[in-house]
């Protein structure tokens, strides 16, 4: 036969990687089909029988793999006893390993969840653990937390807390809430990521303790009631809503009663100081200085309003501290607007300033935006590597990294003796 010539495609070589993503699940799953060409077989719980090769098992599962190759005495039989899974179960994993498929759905799921946790299939048990999220809703929350917790499914617990802090409020309203474990309480109780008022944890906790079986500890029970942050409530709630229950610890009670009096002497534990990240700003959580002078803060606590005199001649009508923002807590997004004011008043100006925790002065303030009635602020604070950034209707101001924390607050300017405002 006479010699070809080569055919030169190209002046210039050029390569790639072509790859069939298909290919190896094609040919694994024919394998499996292929009793002929299998070398181990595996006896189920229901006596069941079923076949397949030895060397992909055990590269689908670390506890496979420990089995068959290891020094367990599996690692010398050509028929292995698994008596912790059903034939339909085991050929469902087996089906997973060879091909990356999985037929799942609300009946299975948790079933598949906890063979790919026994057998350590990390992929199955990730990809079983999202399709039970996708699922995830405020009736079946607690339910399937408690499921995971008691499994030590760690990643479908991780989903269901996150599930469960951002909708506390709705959450702690339910009745299976009363039937959480209280490892899991106390994790609620320990999180900055919980969207839900203090004294609505706080009660939500007294029924759940009153709903247990068996006894709370003393220990356990101050634990819980250790973790709920008594200053983010008002002195209302402290004293008409907490006092009459007996749970809170007598010195946090106190010292949460005296944070709201004088708020700059406060010196107990720093973590009560902590607001709840995903907890919005709302006026029940203000802090209200009337009758202030410059460098100085006079606080007090309000409901639905915010009270704000004129300070004589001195340029600060009024100061109102809306909420205080450690650094710990950054990036926190904040909104609120003026509703409405106690009469018509076309001059009145609202303020936003962000300045340094640690004083509050006017020379601390820096930039910010005007207001009115019904025009909504918003903005954000986060933290960079050498300063603080804080963005104010779309204006940005920077402050120092050396403070321990940002103030969030609100003045008006206007020639009037008095102005109650209300702020959403």
């Amino acid at each position: 036969m006479a010699k070809q010539e080569k055919i030169i495609i190209s002046k210039e070589l050029k390569k790639d990687t072509l790859q069939d993503e298909n290919w190896c699940a094609t040919v694994l799953s024919s394998l499996l089909k292929d009793p002929s060409t299998h070398d181990v077989t595996f006896k189920t719980s229901d006596g069941g029988s079923v076949s397949a090769h030895r060397v992909i098992v055990a590269a689908g599962s670390p506890v496979f793999h420990a089995m068959l190759y290891g020094n367990m005495k599996e690692s010398s039989q050509k028929e292995i006893k698994l008596p912790t899974v059903d034939t339909s179960m085991f050929k469902i994993l087996l089906i997973f390993m060879y091909s990356g498929k999985v037929e799942i759905n609300s009946d299975n799921c948790l079933d598949i969840l906890e063979a790919a946790y026994f057998f350590n299939i990390a992929a199955l048990e990730t990809k079983s653990a999202d399709f039970i999220a996708g699922m995830i809703n405020v009736e079946n929350c607690c339910s399937i937390a408690t499921v995971a917790n008691a499994k030590q499914f760690n990643t479908l617990l991780e989903k269901c807390l996150e599930f469960i802090y951002i909708n506390c409020d709705k959450i702690i309203e339910n009745s299976s809430f009363y039937s959480l474990p209280s490892e899991i309480v106390l994790a609620i109780c320990q999180s900055s990521s919980l969207h839900v008022d203090e004294i609505k944890l706080f009660l939500a906790l007294v029924k759940w303790q009153k709903n247990q079986e068996r006894p709370i500890s003393k220990s356990g029970s101050e634990k819980l009631f250790n973790n709920i942050r008594y200053p983010m409530m008002s002195v209302d709630d402290l004293l008409e809503k907490v006092r009459p229950t007996k749970m809170a610890d007598p010195v946090l009670y106190t010292l949460a009663l005296e944070y709201h009096h004088k708020p700059n002497t406060y010196d107990g534990p720093p973590n009560q100081l902590v607001p709840r990240k995903y907890l919005e700003v709302a006026p029940k959580k203000c802090f209200v200085a009337t009758n202030i002078t410059p460098n100085t803060i006079a606080s007090s606590s309000d409901g639905a309003s915010v009270t704000i005199t004129k300070l004589g001649s001195s340029n600060w009508d009024g100061l109102c501290v809306l909420q205080v923002y450690p650094k710990e807590q950054f990036p926190v997004h904040f909104t609120f607007q003026i509703k409405q004011t106690s009469s018509d008043l076309s001059g009145i100006q609202l303020v936003v300033r962000s300045c340094l925790f640690s004083s509050l002065t006017a020379d601390n303030f820096r930039g910010g935006v005007d207001g009115s009635v019904g025009h909504k602020v918003e903005g954000t604070i986060a933290i960079g590597n050498n300063n603080i950034t804080t963005t104010i209707g779309g204006k940005t101001l920077n402050t120092t990294k050396q403070s321990d924390g940002i103030y969030l607050c609100v003045y008006l300017y206007y020639q009037n003796n008095s102005v109650i405002v209300t702020i959403n």
